[in-house]
C-alpha cells in the first residue's frame, strides 16, 4: 500500500509523511479485523463473549479485556487461545465455563501483557492445575471465587510465587473454615486480601506486611482476630478492615490497638450489644467508623474517644435515645471532628428537647446528619444552632408536623434538607428562611399529607417563587407532592391548587359571622340556664318588690300569729304529726303552722309560704334525705335564709331526721348544717328528752323584732 505525499506549498516535512503512512497501515489494521458479532460484542477495546461458547473465536487486535463468561471450555491449555494469540491482552475472565482442567502454560502467550485473571465460579476446576497456571504470567489481580477450595486454603497453593507482583487477591465464597498465613505469607507485595462470603471461625495471618485491604465479611467469627504479636502488628500498613457480618460479642481495647494505620473499620451485623470506653481511642488514623444494624443497648461515655474520626455510622442499631440510658453530653462530645454522622432508623421517640441539644452541641463541624425514621414528632428550637458547618440533613420518614420559626435559622450552608414522608400538612411563613434558602440545592417535601386550603397560601405562593428562581430544588416534584385533604381535593397535584387572595378573603368574614352567631347563641344559653337555676330567687323577689308596694308594717312579738312555722317535706308528714305536734302543740300549747293543718284556701302556694313564714315568730326546719329531693322545700330554705338576714341566724331553727347523703347536700343546706344551733332527732328516750328541751331554748331566745318585711 503506498500513501502520496505531495510537498505543499506550505512545506510538509518528510517526518510528517511518515506518520500519515503508520496513522493509514493502523486504520487500515483495525478495519481488516471484525468483531464475531453476534456471538460477541466489542466495545471500547473490551470483547463479551457469552451464551455457551466451546471456543474463544478471533477477535479485533485491539481487543485488551476479553470476558468469557457462562460458557463451556472444561480444558484449557495453551491452544485454548490459538486465535487470539496476537492480542496484548491485559484482562481474562473465564467465569463460570465449566473448567475441570488447567495446563501450567495456558497463559504464557500474555505473560508479558496479562494483570488480572477471573476463573470465578468453576467449581470443578482441579486445584493442584489451578495453582500452577498462574504461575508463569506476573498478574496483578487474581480472582478465584466459588471454586469450592475446601476447609483452608491449599498449603503449596502459591508455592513459586514468591517475586510475583500479585497486588490483589479475591477468594470470596469458598467455604473456608480456618484462615492460616501458612498458604498466604509468601505473598509479600500482597495489599489486598478478601476472604468474604466464607464460614471462617478462625483466622491467623501473619506475613502480609504490605496488606492495605482485609476482607473478612460474612463469616462466622464471635472475636476479632489477633492483629498483634508481641506488642508489634502483623499488619503495619492496614488502611481498611471489613469484619462486618460475623458474630463478633464483644470489643476490647487491645483488639484493634496495633493496626495504628487503620483509616476505614467495618464492623456492621454483628453482635455487639455494648460499646466500652476508649476502645478506639488507640486507632490516631481512623478516619471512618461502620457499626450499622446491631442492637446496641449501652454506649459509654467515652466509647467515640477518637480526635480523628471523620465518619460515625450507627444506623438500624435499635438504640432508644431515653433520658437515662446514656451520657448525652459526653456520647459524641470526644470526637469533635465529625463529618458525618448517621442516627437513623434508631429510636429517639423519648428523647427530651435538652437531651437532643447536648448530644449534638459538640458537632461544630458536622456537615452530613441523618435522622432518617428515628421517631422524631418535634424538634428543639436551638438542636441545630451549634452545627455551622452543616451541608446535608435527612430527616426523612419521621411523624414531624410542625417545628420551631428559628430551626433552620442558623444553618445557612445547608445544600440538602430532605424531609419526605413526614406529617407536614401546612408550612408556615417563617418555616424555611431566606437565609437557608440562600445555598439550598436540594429540598425533598415530597410524600406529605398537604392540606391544599387557604392555610397553605403563603406556602403555595412561595412555592412558585422558588421554582422560578430554582427549578428543580424540589426533590420529586411535582408526582409526589399531592393534596391529601379537604377529601374533594384527595390526590391532587400541588401544583394544580393556586389559591389567591380573593378566594380566601371571603372566608374570613364568614368565620367572623359564625363566631358572633355563636356567640349570641351561646350568650342565649347562658341566660336561660341562669333564669333556671335561680328560678326560686326569682319569684321571692318579685314577692317582696309586690310586698313593698302593700307598704307592710312593723311587726311585733304579739303581732305574731305563729310561734313557729314548720317546713317539712310531704314524705315526713307523719313524724310531724306523731312526734312533733304532739310534743309541741298539743303538750306544750305552741301555735305551729303545718301546712296541712292550716292551709290558706284561694292563696297561691309561694304567697301563703311567704305570709305564713313572715307572720311566724321562727321557723323550724325538718331536714332530711326527702326534705333535699323537695322543691318546695328548697323555696322554703331560700325564704327563711332570706329573712334570718334582717333576724340573724336564731331566727331559724334546724332539725335533722336521720343520715344525710352527701351527694344530694346542698351548698346552702352544708351552710345551715355548720351552725352550732342544729338539733338531731333521737329514737332514744334520753335522747328525745334532749331533743324537745333544745328546742324549746332555740324558741325562747329573742329574735329581732324591728324587721320590717322589705325582702333581702
Amino acid at each position: 500500500m503506498t500513501v502520496p505525499c505531495y510537498n505543499f506549498e506550505a512545506g510538509l516535512t518528510h517526518s510528517v509523511c511518515i506518520l500519515i503512512f503508520v496513522s493509514a497501515i493502523l486504520t487500515f489494521s483495525e478495519a481488516d479485523v471484525p468483531c464475531p458479532d453476534p456471538i460477541c460484542k466489542c466495545k471500547n477495546r473490551t470483547a463479551t463473549c457469552n451464551g455457551n461458547i466451546s471456543y474463544i473465536p478471533p477477535l479485533p487486535s485491539l481487543i485488551r479485556f476479553l470476558i468469557f463468561d457462562n460458557n463451556y471450555l472444561p480444558s484449557i491449555s495453551r491452544n485454548t487461545f490459538s486465535n487470539i494469540t496476537n492480542l496484548k491482552l491485559g484482562k481474562i475472565q473465564l467465569s463460570m465455563c465449566e473448567i475441570q482442567t488447567i495446563t501450567s502454560d495456558a497463559f504464557y502467550n500474555f505473560n508479558l501483557t496479562l494483570t488480572e485473571l477471573n476463573l470465578s465460579g468453576n467449581t470443578r476446576i482441579s486445584k493442584e492445575h489451578l495453582s500452577s497456571s498462574f504461575r508463569l504470567v506476573r498478574i496483578h489481580r487474581l480472582y478465584l471465587n466459588q471454586i469450592n477450595m475446601g476447609y483452608h486454603i491449599y498449603l503449596n497453593f502459591f508455592e513459586g510465587m514468591e517475586k510475583s507482583p500479585l497486588r490483589e487477591i479475591q477468594l470470596r465464597a469458598n467455604n473456608f473454615q480456618n484462615i492460616t498465613d501458612t498458604a498466604l505469607k509468601i505473598l509479600t507485595h500482597l495489599k489486598q486480601l478478601d476472604l468474604s462470603n466464607n464460614r471462617i471461625v478462625f483466622a491467623e495471618l501473619f506475613g502480609l506486611a504490605h496488606l492495605q485491604t482485609l476482607k473478612l465479611s460474612f463469616n462466622r467469627l464471635s472475636e476479632v482476630p489477633d492483629f498483634c504479636a508481641n506488642g508489634t502488628s502483623k499488619f503495619p500498613q492496614i488502611r481498611s478492615l471489613y469484619l462486618d457480618n460475623n458474630a463478633i460479642e464483644a470489643l476490647f481495647k487491645a483488639s484493634l490497638s496495633c493496626l495504628t494505620y487503620l483509616r476505614w473499620l467495618h464492623l456492621e451485623k454483628n453482635r455487639l450489644v455494648s460499646l466500652n470506653d476508649n476502645v478506639f481511642s488507640q486507632l490516631g488514623r481512623l478516619d471512618d467508623l461502620f457499626l450499622n444494624e446491631m442492637k446496641l443497648k449501652n454506649i459509654s461515655s467515652f466509647a467515640f474517644n477518637n480526635s480523628n474520626l471523620k465518619t460515625l455510622s450507627l444506623s438500624k442499631c435499635e438504640i432508644k435515645f431515653t433520658s437515662d440510658n446514656f451520657d448525652y453530653a459526653n456520647l459524641f462530645r470526644w470526637s469533635p471532628n465529625l463529618q458525618r454522622l448517621q442516627l437513623d432508623w434508631n429510636n429517639m421517640h423519648k428523647t427530651n428537647a435538652s437531651s437532643l441539644v447536648s448530644m449534638l452541641s459538640p458537632l461544630n463541624k458536622l456537615r452530613d446528619l441523618n435522622l432518617e425514621s428515628s421517631k422524631l414528632k418535634t424538634l428543639p428550637a436551638e438542636v441545630f444552632k451549634p452545627l455551622v458547618s452543616l451541608r446535608h440533613l435527612d430527616l426523612t420518614l419521621n411523624s414531624i408536623s410542625e417545628w420551631p420559626i428559628t430551626l433552620f435559622s442558623n444553618v445557612s450552608k445547608l445544600s440538602k434538607l430532605l424531609m419526605a414522608g413526614n406529617k407536614i400538612q401546612v408550612i408556615k411563613e417563617g418555616y424555611l428562611p431566606s437565609s437557608l434558602m440562600e445555598h439550598l440545592t436540594t429540598l425533598d417535601l415530597s410524600e406529605n399529607p398537604f392540606d391544599c386550603s387557604c392555610e397553605n397560601l403563603w406556602f403555595r405562593k412561595w412555592m412558585d417563587n422558588i421554582l422560578r428562581q430554582k427549578p428543580h430544588i424540589f426533590s420529586k416534584y411535582p408526582d409526589h407532592y399531592r393534596c391529601a385533604t379537604p377529601s374533594r381535593l384527595q390526590g391532587t397535584l400541588l401544583m394544580d391548587y393556586n389559591p389567591t387572595d380573593e378566594d380566601c378573603r371571603p372566608w374570613g368574614r364568614v368565620l367572623m359571622d359564625i363566631i358572633i352567631t355563636s356567640g349570641a347563641v351561646c350568650l342565649v344559653f347562658a341566660c336561660v340556664a341562669v333564669v333556671y337555676i335561680q328560678r326560686w330567687n326569682i319569684r321571692y323577689l318579685l314577692h317582696n318588690i309586690s310586698m313593698r308596694r302593700k307598704k307592710y308594717t312593723v311587726l311585733t312579738d304579739a303581732d305574731f300569729q305563729y310561734d313557729l312555722y314548720v317546713a317539712y317535706s310531704d314524705k315526713d308528714a307523719s313524724w310531724v304529726r306523731n312526734e312533733l305536734w304532739r310534743e309541741l302543740g298539743q303538750e306544750r300549747g305552741l301555735k305551729l303552722y303545718i301546712r296541712d293543718k292550716s292551709e290558706d284556701p284561694g292563696v297561691a302556694k309561694c304567697d301563703s309560704i311567704i305570709n305564713n313564714m313572715y307572720e311566724s315568730r321562727k321557723v323550724l326546719l325538718v331536714i332530711s334525705s326527702n326534705f333535699m329531693s323537695c322543691p318546695w322545700c328548697l323555696y322554703q330554705l331560700q325564704v327563711a335564709q332570706g329573712r334570718a338576714v334582717h333576724t340573724g341566724p336564731n331566727w331559724m331553727i334546724p332539725v335533722t331526721l336521720g343520715d344525710l347523703p352527701i351527694r344530694h347536700v346542698t351548698k346552702s343546706i352544708r351552710v345551715l348544717l355548720t351552725q352550732e344551733n342544729v338539733i338531731s332527732w333521737s329514737e332514744e328516750e334520753n335522747g328525745k328528752r334532749l331533743f324537745w328541751s333544745t328546742i324549746l331554748r332555740s324558741i325562747e331566745t329573742s329574735v329581732n323584732l324591728n324587721d320590717v318585711i322589705e325582702g333581702n
